[in-house]
This record gives C-alpha cells, structure tokens and sequence, in this order.
C-alpha cells in the first residue's frame, strides 16, 4: 500500500467520527449575545420626515404664513399641501425601503419617482394654482428676484433633510448604482421645500409657482443625482 492510499484511509475514519460539542466557552460567548433585531427601514424614514416637518414648522413659525391665506380657498390649500407632503414621502420612501423579499434599494422605480415628481408638480403648480385677491402678482422686474429668492430660500430650508436623507442611504444596503437612488431624495427634498414655499410664500403666477417653488424638486433630483455617486466612492475607499 502506497503512502498516498495510507493517508486516504485514515482521512475517510475520521469522517466516520462523531462532531465533538461545543466548548462551554463558545456556549457562553452565544448565550451572552442576546437576540438581534434586523434594522428597519421605515425608522429611517420616520427619522427623516420627523426632522423635516419640524424644520418646516420652525422655518414657518419664524418666517410666517403666507399674507393671502385668508383670500385663498381652504380646500384648495389643504389638498396641495396635502399633495407636496405626497411629492416628499414617496421618493424618499422608495429611495430608503427596499421591495418586500429584497435587501436593497430599487433602483428602477426611484428613477420613475426622481422623473415623475418633478413634473408632476410643476404640471400641479402651473394648472391647479390659485391667486387669490391678495395673491403678489410678480412684474417683469421683480419676476427674477422673487424666483431665486424662493428657490434659494426653499434650498437652504431642505439642506438639513437633505443631508440627513442621505446619511440614512448610506447606512442601508446599496446596489452598485446609486445616482437613481441620490436624485430620488434630492427631489424629495426638493418637494420639501416646496411644501413650505406653498405655506409661506404669498407670491403667485404661473412662472414664478412653477419655477420658484416646483423648481426646488428639479435642483434637488439633479444635487442628489451628482452628490450621492460622488460621496459612494469616497466612503468606500475610506472604509477599506
């Protein structure tokens, strides 16, 4: 019998062996760990949107309410308000809970959300706005400074969400491609600050509500779509 031949049987008896018990030490460092909870995405979100409605209740409280409030009809504002705080929930929800049965972010309906919102509620801003009689109709002159007023305003307001939206991205499981993902919260965010242009700003008009305000969600998709691809790579390499 050949070494080799030798070596193959004693190998084959030890298979036939009982596995031995753990050691008491090992029983123990289990028994000490407790039970573990898996993470829920839903309490980053939950974190996220209570963060950002008390940022906008605070921005609101310091700045104020929109002067034309009384001239406005109720129903109509509380069913936009209603539809901003939709246009902020919806892609964030997307960007941070995976599908039922997966473990990471869908990318390809985050992409829908980072397109549809968008133009969803420019399309709401210019067809379903409403002036009422102490509405501010802005002028030729004026036009350009209330816009920007509006959009950096609305911007400065959503930067906070908007960082803390991708803190919370970034400690879930990610796809390799996550620019879909980024311009999802940007336009949440975006929206965000939609939502409070549309409770404190007393300026109306097609152009101006479309751009200054609805324009929040089409800079926020575009930050968050250039930022989150450029921040993945960085962590990454700091990690390793």
């Amino acid at each position: 019998m050949s070494h080799d031949d030798d070596l193959d049987e004693k190998l084959a008896a030890l298979a036939e062996l009982p596995v031995p018990p753990p050691s008491a030490a090992l029983l123990g460092m289990v028994r000490a760990g407790g039970a573990v909870t898996t993470r829920s995405p839903w309490h980053a979100v939950a974190a996220v949107v209570a963060v950002a409605i008390t940022i906008v209740v605070v921005h609101t409280w310091v700045t104020s309410v929109r002067e034309d409030l009384a001239s406005l009809p109720p129903t109509w504002f509380y069913a936009v308000l209603a539809a901003w705080l939709l246009a902020f929930l919806a892609p964030l929800a997307v960007a941070l809970v995976p599908r039922r049965g997966s473990v990471l972010a869908d990318s390809g309906r985050a992409a829908l959300l980072a397109l549809v919102i968008p133009a969803a509620v420019t399309a709401m801003s210019i067809w379903l706005r409403v002036d009422g009689p102490q509405t501010v109709i802005p002028t030729p002159d004026n036009a350009l400074r209330y816009i920007a007023s509006c959009i950096l305003g609305g911007l400065e307001m959503a930067a906070i969400p908007l960082i803390i939206s991708i803190v919370a991205l970034y400690r879930a499981a990610l796809p390799s491609h996550t620019r879909w993902l980024g311009a999802a919260v940007g336009a949440a965010n975006g929206s965000l600050a939609g939502l409070m242009l549309h409770v404190h700003c007393p300026i109306g008009g097609p152009v101006h509500v479309a751009v200054g305000h609805a324009g929040a969600s089409i800079v926020g998709a575009i930050v968050g779509a250039i930022v989150v691809p450029t921040v993945r790579p960085r962590r990454s390499a700091t990690s390793t």
